[in-house]
């Protein structure tokens, strides 16, 4: 039994690795700086500056994306958190698969949608989606870890617990979404709001948080902390765009 589970844990690094030697090997409790080359098609997972740690990472869809959650953390509490989905080359070998559309893009309830493009679908995705999306927008997460979730958030949870970090109740992400006719990239960038002096939300479920859309513009001091994440998500937008098209350089812009 541990040689089975040996040799599949040796498997799915390989798979997450890929086999270019231009891909990142992604491996639970390395450290990553500047940004991560993972999944099919070159794609690059911008990080603010600063290490990151991977702590968790899931196969799902029959092996066909990856995803995988990255953090930061000062003094036993959790600063920031990024996670990511990317196709596999197994989904690049299957095109009957591909899942072009991403609810996100078209949702109208969040704190902000600063970006929100879609391309009508012709010919490759007829009937399936769109062609192209490029969004991007403001959201509020409750860290409660309740339902169906996917494998790597559920290792950051169990990271959380086994390393005694505090984790706050909610954190404000901003999110991306871009897909094309050969890829997609999903990006979340959280942020804990408490480290800037806010008080947990007296209610933790999405809805009836504090941080609610409907809510959180009645505190003025809520109000500018979203306004400064606004403008951080626009001017990260550039470089999700230049990741998603492979095209970051170490040391550079």
């Amino acid at each position: 039994m541990q040689r089975l589970q040996a040799w599949g844990a040796l498997f799915l690094v390989l798979l997450l690795a890929g086999c270019g030697t231009d891909r990142d090997e992604l491996v639970v409790g390395n450290q990553y700086e500047g940004f991560i080359t993972v999944g099919a098609g070159g794609t690059q997972v911008p990080l603010p500056e600063g290490k990151w740690r991977l702590v968790g990472t899931s196969l799902y869809a029959a092996r066909r994306e990856i995803g995988g959650v990255i953090m930061r953390t000062k003094q036993r509490r959790v600063t920031q958190l990024i996670d990511f989905y990317v196709p596999s080359d197994e989904l690049m070998k299957d095109t009957k698969y591909w899942r072009p559309s991403y609810k996100f893009c078209g949702r109208k309830d969040i704190i902000y949608m600063g970006k929100s493009e879609t391309y009508s679908s012709s010919g490759y995705f007829k009937g399936m989606g769109w062609d192209k999306q490029d969004c991007w927008g403001i959201n509020h997460w409750p860290m409660t870890f309740y339902g169906k979730i996917p494998t790597h958030l559920l290792a950051l949870r169990d990271y959380v617990e086994k390393n005694d970090l505090e984790l706050p109740v909610t954190m404000i992400a901003a999110q991306y979404r871009r897909s094309g006719r050969e890829k997609f990239m999903s990006l979340n960038y959280y942020f804990n709001p408490e480290l800037e002096g806010f008080a947990p939300p007296q209610r933790a479920e999405w809805r009836t948080s504090d941080w609610h859309r409907d809510r959180y513009s009645r505190d003025p001091k809520k109000k500018a902390y979203i306004e400064k994440l606004k403008k951080w998500g626009a001017e990260w937008h550039a470089r999700v765009d230049r990741g998603f098209r492979g095209q970051l350089k170490r040391g550079g812009p």
